[in-house]
């Protein structure tokens, strides 16, 4: 309401131009604090966008780089799915897909670059066919300049994608390789020839939390004990050996089981029980290999089998 001078007025238009108004209150201004501008904006989207940020900002010079580490030989491809809020406002959606994915657990990586404007959210597609936790690792990081200068920027996700569970940003989890519980997988070497041992290499890439090893050794009708054992070599060096605390005599089939925290004890044949350490790990193309003191030439070993928990080591 307006204030009147004191005095008299010939008509109400005298009257109203002698009424002073109150001087509009100013507009409430935004916090200058709530809005951190990390790239050069359009003024459109700066204006749209000044009192809350809608997701990470991605420049011009920035790159989107999504790399998978895969071991299932039956997945054909991964995708990483973005929602983008353009300078002009729209929400669109982006694709990256890594084709002809690999199984050799090798990295395997697809970009994009241009984006130029606000990551609302990212997540990993869901797999074609089964995977399990310790199968199919995943990240997702922005990264600035060329080979050989390239700037880490962010880190979007990095956790293993499974049938059910697709990591995302910004609300996924950040973990190696290595973390949480592995896959759990059976890995078999077929019979040796006549009179040699019997051996399994590691494949690259992974670390084995070893649970079990079962091999079967048959002996021939030459006289004399034999004594197997297991040794794990690890970059050429061995890491672990045990040796049966009883022998096989000739004509003999032992299945020897070994496991962690069984004791060593004389043998009751056919069956023959060995200790391996407790959460016994094994990485960088470990290898497992029978060893036997007397093996002859008529004696082979059969159906080595290495049961194991199993992750992609990155």
């Amino acid at each position: 309401m307006g204030t009147v001078a004191p005095g008299a007025y010939d008509s109400v238009d005298a009257l109203d131009a002698g009424t002073t108004q109150p001087a509009p209150e100013p507009a409430p201004q935004p916090d200058s604090g709530s809005f951190t501008q990390v790239g050069p904006l359009s003024d459109q989207l700066a204006a749209s966008f000044s009192t809350v940020q809608p997701g990470l900002y991605v420049t011009l010079d920035d790159t989107i780089v999504f790399t998978a580490w895969n071991s299932v030989s039956t997945l054909p491809s991964l995708s990483l799915l973005m929602r983008v809020l353009k300078p002009d406002g729209t929400l669109v959606i982006e694709r990256m897909t890594i084709g002809s994915l690999t199984a050799n657990r090798v990295a395997n990586s697809v970009s994009m670059s241009q984006l130029d404007g606000f990551l609302v959210s990212v997540i990993v597609s869901t797999p074609a066919v089964a995977v399990s936790r310790g199968q199919c690792f995943v990240r997702a990081q922005i990264t600035r300049g060329g080979a050989p200068d390239v700037l880490l920027i962010d880190q979007l996700l990095s956790d293993y994608v499974t049938t059910g569970n697709q990591p995302q940003w910004p609300d996924g989890r950040l973990l190696s390789g290595v973390d949480g519980r592995g896959y759990i997988t059976l890995y078999t070497q077929a019979t040796a020839n006549l009179g040699l041992e019997i051996a399994l290499s590691q494949p690259t890439g992974v670390r084995w939390r070893v649970l079990a090893i079962d091999v079967t050794l048959t002996t021939g009708a030459t006289a004399g004990n034999r004594t197997p054992g297991i040794v794990v070599n690890q970059q050429g060096q061995i890491g672990f050996k045990v040796s049966s605390a009883a022998p096989v005599p000739a004509n003999t089939q032992a299945f020897l089981n070994y496991a962690p925290g069984m004791p060593l004890a004389a043998a009751l044949l056919p069956a023959m029980a060995l200790p391996l350490p407790i959460d016994f790990y094994v990485s960088a193309a470990a290898s497992i290999d029978t060893f036997t003191t007397g093996l002859v030439a008529g004696d082979v070993y059969s159906l080595l089998n290495v049961l194991v928990e199993e992750w992609i080591d990155v």
